[in-house]
Parts: C-alpha cells; sequence; structure tokens
C-alpha cells in the first residue's frame, strides 16, 4: 500500500488544513487522518474519502501545537504505513493593553501596545479611522509587542485598533477592538 507524503498545513483563525499528495492514484479507499499534542501522532481524528487530499480540523484549541500524520486505506482494507509527520501551532489573538477601550484624550502619537502570545512570530497590527477598518491609518506586520504611531492622528477623532497573531503557516483571529478619541486642539 502506497504511503501519503504530507505538503502542506496551514492554520486560519481556529481552523488547520493539512494537504497531502499522492504518487499513485490506483487502488485507494480512503485515508485516516492523525492528530496529537506530541510527535508521532496516533490518535485517529476522522477519515476522508480517497478523492481527498486536504482536511480540514475545526476541533483545534489555541495556543496548542498540534502533529498530523496521514494514512491510506486500499480497496483490499489493507492499512498502510504513516506519512511524513507535520505540525502547526493554532495561535491565540493577542489581548490589547493601551490605550484601553474607550480611552480618550489620547497623544497624536501613542503607543499601541498588546501582550505576545505562544507561538508567534509575528503581529500584524492595524489602526483605522472606521469600526469596519475599512480606512486603515495603519496596517503593519511587526515582531515586537507595541507600535509607536510615527505620523500624527487627526485631533479630537475616533481610531479604532486592532492585533492578530502570525507565523510562518498563518494566523489568529482578530483581537477585540478597541476605540480610543485623541485629544481636542486648543485654541491659540
Amino acid at each position: 500500500v502506497q504511503v501519503p507524503i504530507l505538503t502542506t498545513r496551514s492554520t486560519v483563525e481556529r481552523q488547520v488544513t493539512v494537504n497531502w499528495k499522492m504518487t499513485d492514484t490506483t487502488n485507494m479507499f480512503k485515508f485516516y487522518v492523525y492528530r496529537d499534542t506530541t510527535a508521532t501522532a496516533l490518535t485517529l481524528i476522522d477519515s476522508v474519502g480517497s478523492s481527498s487530499r486536504s482536511y480540514v480540523d475545526n476541533n483545534v484549541q489555541t495556543s496548542t501545537k498540534y502533529f498530523y500524520r496521514i494514512r491510506l486505506e486500499n480497496k483490499q482494507y489493507v492499512l498502510g504505513d504513516y506519512s511524513n509527520e507535520g505540525s502547526v501551532s493554532v495561535l491565540n489573538e493577542p489581548k490589547l493593553n493601551s490605550p484601553t477601550n474607550l480611552s480618550v484624550n489620547q497623544s497624536l502619537t501613542p503607543v499601541l501596545k498588546y501582550g505576545k502570545t505562544r507561538y508567534s512570530q509575528q503581529y500584524k497590527v492595524q489602526l483605522s479611522t472606521s469600526k469596519n477598518f475599512t480606512t486603515n491609518v495603519i496596517d503593519q506586520t511587526i515582531s515586537g509587542d507595541s507600535l509607536k504611531v510615527v505620523s500624527a492622528l487627526n485631533y479630537n477623532s475616533y481610531y479604532y485598533w486592532r492585533v492578530r497573531s502570525v507565523d510562518s503557516l498563518g494566523y489568529s483571529k482578530w483581537s477585540d477592538t478597541f476605540r480610543m478619541q485623541t485629544k481636542v486642539q486648543v485654541p491659540i
């Protein structure tokens, strides 16, 4: 029985996608998907038909590293060897620290601070004049846990900000969205 080759893994919010390929597509019945939180995944979590070459796992927890392997069962009900193993980390969304939600009288060049999360390599930070983030003032990916707004914001204006964790295989959900209001311009 031939052995599947695990090719890619990705995370989007709280969902893992595992992809594999086969060199020969004859005599295939179904694929078994194995997952564990330690190497050498042996826990069977599901099976998919022989035409599938990917599996979407929605039953995962954030801040957790998972290991996946695939096995093929042929039409004679003989199981092949396990595929190579691939790992993926399900990222947690960062917690925003400051400026706090609904804060007023904020600097025109505030520092956006948030908590780092386990397994994250970078953070995507967005600052917008729109609560739907259709008009972004900042849309930047950085490695630290804070971002200084360099270009001055407008006086007495509302801004919305959020952050998501990022690694080489995907990203987390967005954090909560915080709203802040910049300081009022003092008349001269």
